[in-house]
């Protein structure tokens, strides 16, 4: 960061030792972020295997990442109500680290929620698993669960819908931890005027919620008109229609799906895209971030950063411990998940991502989580 010479009223410039005694603390507002590090310690990856039913658990990411030999999970956390008829929904998998909860979305609109998380070892007491329906009579033509969104603050879990039909959505579900096994949940969803279509991601933390769509009514910022791929904010009840990031800088307008992950240490969203753009200056890559100040801004932002070339591909999934410094990316072979995820450790300070390949080899890893609480 440079620091220039102030100037008196008489037109003088300050000395530099003044000026520098002046500046300081404005340096110091403006260089709090921590972009370059951030804790990695205490973090537990959960990743669950489509093929398998289940859910693996590394309890330290750090020495999972850095091990020689790739170690076998920590746990594998097993239920008969995982085994079910409809496919986990990519990304369809968040933890409520506050109160101990672990969320599974099913594409066909099935919550399945894990109580006590970090007391089960194995097979889970019966006593500690809930199903609910997100209900099926409101439900778009030809319905699709997508990925899914949990804030911890707000006790409120997000869930993407897309059909065949009708304009895409986002469900909201408040106080799920209340919600009594077997039960139907009514229609719920946040306002959005401007008619979004295409599949979304939605990550939210703090009372605040961001998605992406591929697609919806035009948007003016100063006297041009943009069309296309486009980020979201707003609240459990409204997506702000003034705060939406679009236009050829972003990066995504290549995109036809997007994945978020939101790092609350940095107030910083991320997206992982199934192709990247070669427009402007992102090269092609498909993990892209925005801090969250950018939504305030013109609509046609570019990154701050981006992760990877064209050469890392698609990505299907992202995951963030939110206060940690990981983040986490599933990909995908024929529409099925595959046993490697991409792993960047310390992402913000432009590392190559790492490729782990955890679990049994014939492992299909369609949701990822982690929970930072650790020490």
């Amino acid at each position: 960061m440079k620091i220039r010479a102030f100037r008196a009223a008489s037109g003088f410039a300050l000395a530099p030792a003044l000026a520098l005694a002046l500046g300081l603390p404005l340096l110091l507002l403006g260089c709090t972020k921590t972009d370059t590090g951030g804790s990695t310690s205490g973090t537990a990856l959960y990743l669950y295997d489509a093929n398998t039913e289940q859910v693996f658990v590394w309890k330290d990411l750090d020495a999972t990442a850095s091990a020689s030999t790739t170690p076998a999970a920590d746990l594998t956390l097993t239920s008969p109500s995982f085994t079910r008829s409809a496919a986990l929904a990519w990304g369809g998998m968040a933890l409520d680290t506050q109160r101990n909860h672990l969320y599974l979305l099913y594409q066909d609109g099935v919550v399945i929620r894990v109580d006590q998380l970090r007391s089960q070892s194995g097979a889970i007491q019966s006593t500690n698993v809930v199903s609910f329906t997100l209900d099926s009579a409101q439900r778009l033509t030809g319905s699709v669960f997508g990925q899914v969104g949990f804030d911890s603050q707000t006790d409120t879990l997000y869930a993407c819908e897309s059909g065949s039909s009708g304009a895409p959505r986002i469900w909201t579900v408040s106080s799920p931890d209340t919600v009594a096994n077997n039960a139907t949940v009514n229609l719920t969803t946040i306002t959005d005027t401007l008619s979004p279509t295409g599949s979304t991601g939605v990550t939210a933390a703090q009372g605040t919620v961001y998605a992406y769509f591929t697609g919806g009514s035009s948007v003016i910022s100063g006297t041009t008109t943009y069309t296309g791929p486009r980020l979201r904010t707003g609240t459990s009840a409204l997506f702000d229609p003034t705060k939406v990031i679009i236009g050829p800088a972003t990066g995504t307008d290549l995109s036809q799906t997007g994945s978020l992950a939101f790092d609350t240490a940095n107030s910083r969203i991320f997206v992982g895209l199934d192709a990247g753009s070669t427009a402007g200056s992102t090269g092609g890559a498909t993990v892209l971030a925005f801090q969250t100040g950018q939504f305030s801004l013109s609509a046609n932002q570019a990154p701050s950063f981006v992760l990877g070339t064209s050469a890392t591909g698609p990505i299907k999934v992202l995951a963030h411990p939110g206060t940690k410094a990981w983040l986490v990316g599933l990909q995908a072979t024929g529409g099925a998940g595959i046993q490697s995820i991409l792993v960047w450790k310390q992402p913000a300070s432009g590392v190559a991502s790492q490729t782990l390949a955890l679990g049994p080899s014939t492992s299909q890893f369609v949701a990822a989580a982690m929970d930072g609480t650790g020490s």
